[in-house]
């Protein structure tokens, strides 16, 4: 944001330029808050191990869901298209399609279609361990 407020002329660049309202975050701040089990950081897959990479991979292609457009519903208006963060979906053939290579599941496409074409499906092998 503030990248792009530099490059339309709207902020000079300087971090001591901008005025910060509200509490002061000493005020606000939560020293001792812990990230829910299973939360990833920024960098955590930078510091696993080959196999942790590998089974993460594939229990998100497992246990999450993913979006599926629905034909009879979508009108390809394309609020997927622009809300989507990772650029991982697309109108073709008048219905939105979704390239789950690039999908990281954050589901806007879903949270931002007005007709609710966009369902959140599970895997087959996901379905099978749940229902047991």
């Amino acid at each position: 944001m503030l990248k792009m407020a530099k490059a339309r002329g709207w902020w000079n660049g300087s971090l001591q330029s901008i005025e910060i309202v509200g509490c002061p975050i000493e005020e606000i701040i939560i020293y001792d808050f812990k990230l829910p089990q299973g939360c990833l950081g920024v960098n955590s897959l930078r510091n696993q191990s080959f196999f942790q990479r590998l089974f993460q991979r594939f229990f998100k292609h497992v246990f999450a869901s993913y979006p599926v457009p629905q034909r009879g519903k979508c009108i390809a208006c394309g609020n997927c298209v622009r809300g989507c963060p990772r650029k991982a979906t697309s109108i073709l053939d008048k219905l939105a399609v979704v390239n789950y290579d690039k999908c990281i599941r954050c589901y806007c496409c879903h949270e931002f279609c007005p007709e609710g074409a966009i369902e959140l499906k599970y895997s087959w092998l996901c379905r099978l361990i749940c229902r047991s």
